[in-house]
C-alpha cells in the first residue's frame, strides 16, 4: 500500500459516463481536526470555485477513507462528465495541481497561479443525497448547477 509513504493524494475524475458534475475539489472529514484543518488549507489552495466537505462516507472501502487512516491528506476532484471532459475542466485541473504543489512547497510560493473564489458545500448525510426510486432514463428539470428549493422536483425518472 502506498499510503504509508505519502503525504498527499488527489482523486481526479470526470464523472464516467454515468454522471455529470459541476467541476469541484473535495475533502472528507477525518475527524482529526489537524489533518481536517490541513485538508482544508489544500482545498482552498486548489482555486476551484466549489468545494465539498463529505462528512458522510457511506462506503468505508473508498480510497479517501483509507488515505485519512494513514494520515493523509487526501482531495477528490471531479472535472466533467457523460465520458467527456471540458476545456474549463481541464484548465481548471492544471492550474489547481499546480496552486496544490505551491501549496506543498514543491515549487516556489511566486509560481501560484490564483483561482476562484470558492464556495464551500458540506454533505453531512444519507439525506443530502438524492437517490432514483425506481430504473429508467432520467430526465432533468434544471440545469446542472442550478439552485433547486426543498420540495421542489428536480427531475423526473
Amino acid at each position: 500500500m502506498l499510503y504509508p509513504l505519502a503525504d498527499y493524494g488527489l482523486d481526479c475524475h470526470s464523472g464516467g459516463t454515468s454522471l455529470d458534475y459541476v467541476p469541484f475539489i473535495s475533502m472528507r472529514t477525518s475527524r482529526d481536526p489537524e489533518l481536517d484543518r490541513r485538508a482544508f488549507a489544500f482545498m482552498k489552495a486548489f482555486g476551484m470555485p466549489t468545494a465539498m466537505i463529505w462528512d458522510y462516507t457511506p462506503d468505508m472501502r473508498l480510497s479517501s477513507p483509507a488515505a485519512l487512516a494513514h494520515g493523509v491528506v487526501m482531495l477528490g476532484a471531479e472535472f466533467g462528465g457523460g465520458g467527456r471532459v471540458s476545456i474549463d475542466g481541464v484548465k481548471k485541473a492544471r492550474r489547481g495541481v499546480h496552486n496544490i504543489l505551491v501549496h506543498a512547497g514543491r515549487l516556489p510560493p511566486e509560481d501560484a497561479m490564483g483561482g476562484e473564489e470558492t464556495e464551500i458545500y458540506e454533505l453531512k448525510g444519507r439525506d443530502d443525497y438524492v437517490y432514483a426510486p425506481e430504473r429508467g432514463l432520467f430526465e432533468p428539470f434544471h440545469e446542472l448547477g442550478a439552485w433547486v428549493e426543498k420540495g421542489e422536483p428536480c427531475g423526473q425518472v
